[in-house]
């Protein structure tokens, strides 16, 4: 089977990256053929080193909105004929991946789209509390704005919050339509539901890590927690 994997990070460009390439390596052991669409520069970056020939077979420019994306059409299509994919895997690119091209991934080949976190759910990426520090449990959209929590600066901010709030919509309406969604967690799953996926087509699939065979116990009191990631407030490093 020839899977397609799309996604827009370069293979040294943090945990999803590392995910992918992982994924590839395996479906290869398995007998697959698995190769990547890059949404990235037309030249190579310093991301790009380390990708073998037979994953980087395909590069496309980073798409968002309507008019990129139609633009961009032909290329995608050049792509999709040069990797004749059995099954396509997308990787979340919600800010990267026009709604036309994700469409038009649809009438290729079966699709599948893994939700790496709350980004497509949250126009701030956090999802987790409200002005008034209660957990957030709306659905994303107009109300996010009405309640103050998402506040545009001045004019132009509101325009292109606007654009997204259009461009966001088409995205999750073509997320709605693909074969298999697929989230890490039980959390992510219900924000999944919430906005519209059917339970039918979505799959909770944990991210798998190699580990030792014994890994060492640990009995301190209190507990050690040990956290790994960019220290960055969105990732909810100080709600920890």
């Amino acid at each position: 089977m020839r899977i397609l994997h799309v996604t827009d990070k370069g293979a040294d460009a943090g945990g999803i990256a590392i995910h992918v390439g992982r994924i590839c390596e395996d479906l290869e052991r398995a007998g697959h053929q698995a190769s990547t669409l890059h949404l990235v520069a037309d030249e190579p970056t310093r991301q790009d080193e380390g990708l073998t020939p037979e994953r980087a077979l395909e590069r496309l420019p980073r798409t968002y909105g309507f008019s990129n994306g139609w633009r961009l059409r032909e290329r995608l299509a050049t792509a999709l004929k040069a990797h004749r994919p059995d099954v396509i895997h997308v990787h979340e690119c919600f800010t990267t991946l026009s709604p036309v091209l994700l469409s038009q991934m649809r009438s290729a080949a079966p699709v599948v789209g893994t939700l790496h976190d709350t980004r497509p759910f949250c126009y701030l990426m956090t999802r987790r509390f409200t002005p008034t520090g209660a957990l957030c449990e709306r659905r994303c959209g107009v109300g996010c704005v009405t309640t103050g929590c998402v506040r545009p600066r001045d004019g132009v901010d509101a325009l292109r919050l606007l654009r997204r709030y259009f461009v966001d919509a088409a995205s999750l309406r073509q997320w709605r339509l693909l074969d298999r969604v697929v989230v890490p967690s039980k959390y992510l799953a219900g924000l999944a539901l919430q906005h519209g996926v059917p339970a039918a087509r979505l799959r909770i699939v944990a991210h798998g890590t190699p580990i030792p065979d014994a890994p060492a116990e640990r009995r301190d009191d209190p507990p050690l927690v040990a956290y790994v990631g960019g220290l960055l407030r969105y990732k909810g490093v100080h709600v920890m």
